[in-house]
């Protein structure tokens, strides 16, 4: 529960104000998260949301930076890592899925974002191909290591790492239209089949 006494003075960590917002429009999205209801779960007076982030739009482009790069360093930073490989990459999508199959309803802010405003929004479509850019360098940097290992004859690398980026991106839908872990790993599994690479013994 974030709500607080609205109209309170500028007391306030604005990291905190960020992170409640990320939580609000995870909940209700851009256009159905009124600036009403979002002042109240903020506790702030539009005045103070208006000196302090700017319009709704302007803080809503702030929480939006904000939770992709926080989840970005959280979930697939380790893939940037020079010895990063495939292993490390079915690990990172096993504890995804993990956390999706539990936690279906909080949505991710970039799909969300990107279904509801679409490509209209340029900053919004500025963040969410910044936030694809970044996995597939992470993929990339995956692939090539294993690669360099011996695997993955005669696949090419802008194939598999387009077909990444959309099953990381096909997991968030897929459980929160109710799919279970076990599909989950399914989606996975076939993924890495087709890389010919099996990590069945670590589901």
């Amino acid at each position: 529960m974030h709500m607080q006494e609205v109209g309170r003075p500028r007391e306030f960590v604005e990291e905190e104000i960020i992170a409640n917002g990320i939580e609000f429009f995870r909940l209700h999205g851009y256009k159905q998260g009124t600036m009403s209801t979002l002042l109240q779960y903020l506790g702030l007076s539009r005045q103070s949301l208006y000196n302090t982030f700017g319009s709704k739009h302007e803080f809503f482009i702030k929480c939006l930076t904000e939770y992709r790069q926080r989840t970005f360093k959280v979930m697939f930073s380790t893939l940037l890592e020079p010895h990063a490989d495939a292993r490390d990459l079915f690990k990172v999508l096993k504890d995804l899925s993990k956390k999706l199959a539990k936690e279906p309803e909080r949505n991710c802010l970039i799909i969300k974002s990107t279904m509801e405003l679409g490509l209209n929004d340029e900053a919004v479509a500025g963040q969410v191909h910044l936030h694809s850019q970044m996995l597939r360098e992470a993929l990339i940097n995956v692939l090539m290591n294993e690669k360099g290992n011996g695997a993955m004859n005669g696949i090419g690398i802008t194939q598999v790492v387009d077909m990444g980026v959309s099953i990381i991106y096909g997991l968030h839908v897929m459980a929160r239209g109710g799919a279970d872990e076990k599909a989950l790993m399914n989606s996975i599994k076939a993924y890495f089949n087709f890389l010919n690479l099996d990590y069945t013994d670590e589901m």
